[in-house]
């Protein structure tokens, strides 16, 4: 997790089979990672990314949306497929049991946003509008 000062950020990806377990692949992120969450089949991960959302809009590191970021697991490396525009303050993410829907909470705008993916491109829907401010997700499949 950045320190939400407009830096690039970085996720690891950590060999857990190996003795001893150790880190394997870097891949740069947009600043502010927060939620990241593997897709069922683990061929993918979504970073979400608060771009200096939670900040006053006075500040110069504010941004008016988060990122959602789509990353390809191949050979023990990350690679960057897909990038779309969330709400602010990106608290949660889930994906379809298919993997081939994802939703992003947004908790400063209080918006889910829906997303298709197809392996390679994300496709905005409608914004789900949920009647609080959503910060956790969870399914029964993750």
């Amino acid at each position: 997790m950045g320190r939400g000062s407009g830096d690039v950020d970085s996720v690891s990806l950590v060999d857990m089979t190996a003795s001893p377990p150790h880190a394997v692949s870097i891949a740069p992120v947009a600043s502010g990672p927060e939620p990241m969450k593997f897709s069922p089949d683990g061929k993918f991960l979504a970073v979400g990314a608060e771009m200096g959302t939670p900040l006053a809009t006075s500040n110069p590191l504010y941004h008016e949306h988060g990122l959602i970021q789509i990353y390809a697991l191949t050979n023990k490396t990350l690679s960057l497929v897909a990038t779309g525009q969330v709400g602010r303050w990106t608290e949660g993410i889930a994906w379809s049991r298919d993997g081939k829907t994802l939703l992003v909470q947004s908790d400063r705008d209080r918006i889910i946003s829906v997303f298709d993916f197809d392996g390679q491109t994300l496709i905005a829907k409608p914004d789900l509008i949920p009647t609080g401010g959503p910060v956790a997700f969870g399914v029964p499949w993750q």
